[in-house]
């Protein structure tokens, strides 16, 4: 489907209604990207999920798996159904889909994608388990919101282009 003009990714704080699909107990850093288009509802949220990092180019899959692993997440399959690039799919329906994983480093974290009508979020959320945690994720924060917004934008473009 293509779109009248370009859509731009943009940061925004997190929804109350994201926040609320977490099932972290504390959450210790969240963030929120929103990318506005008229055709978002085309496609479920597992599919959004599946578009802005399976789709990605084989350089930033490679890249993204690579910096999983150095965080110690603990992926899944690549390819399996109930996986999204390695996440498991905590929780999903039509309008969100929710992935997690468990770092061996002393932190948890969830991504969210929803969609409605005309948008589609992409948020994350991490909880710190131990002081570990929280010094190894301080050490990339910096490049998250950076990354998770070329993501999107990248899955949009080439769903609009």
């Amino acid at each position: 489907m293509t779109e009248s003009l370009s859509t731009v990714v943009r940061e925004i704080e997190v929804p109350a209604a994201a926040r609320d699909l977490c099932t972290h107990d504390r959450i210790g850093y969240q963030n929120a990207l929103l990318a506005e288009l008229d055709s978002a509802a085309d496609r479920t949220a597992e599919q959004w999920a599946c578009m802005v990092t399976e789709g990605a180019s084989d350089e930033m899959r490679a890249g993204l798996l690579a910096g999983w692993s150095e965080l110690g997440a603990q992926l899944g399959p690549l390819d399996a159904p109930d996986h999204v690039l390695g996440w498991p799919i905590l929780r999903a329906a039509p309008e969100f889909a929710l992935l997690g994983v468990t770092s061996t480093r002393g932190f948890r974290c969830q991504t969210l994608v929803m969609r409605d009508e005309r948008s589609v979020l992409f948020a994350s959320f991490v909880q710190f388990d131990t002081d570990e945690g929280r010094a190894v994720w301080g050490q990339v924060e910096h490049m998250h919101t950076p990354a998770m917004s070329r993501l999107l934008q990248e899955a949009v473009d080439r769903y609009t282009g």
